[in-house]
């Protein structure tokens, strides 16, 4: 946590104060459709997109979807 917090600017993330130096771009989700493939290709090679301001359907946390991220049977290692 401490190397996170040391890339903080004035105690916020880069991508809050200073977004032209963030690995992160962070746009809504029809600012993100209305650009055209070389924009987002340019965007794409030096950072990551985030959208925001779209919903994400509701899914059951069961057997089923569970298995969608990996085969039940599969040993997963979790770091946190």
């Amino acid at each position: 946590m401490d190397l996170v917090l040391g890339d903080y600017v004035e105690g916020a993330p880069p991508h809050i104060l200073q977004p032209e130096n963030s690995s992160f771009v962070i746009m809504t989700e029809e600012e993100y459709e209305n650009l055209d493939n070389a924009k987002l290709l340019k965007i794409f090679a030096t950072q990551n997109i985030v959208t925001t301001g779209h919903s994400v359907g509701k899914a059951a946390w069961n057997e089923d979807t569970l298995s969608r991220l990996a085969h039940l049977d599969a040993v997963i290692d979790l770091q946190g």
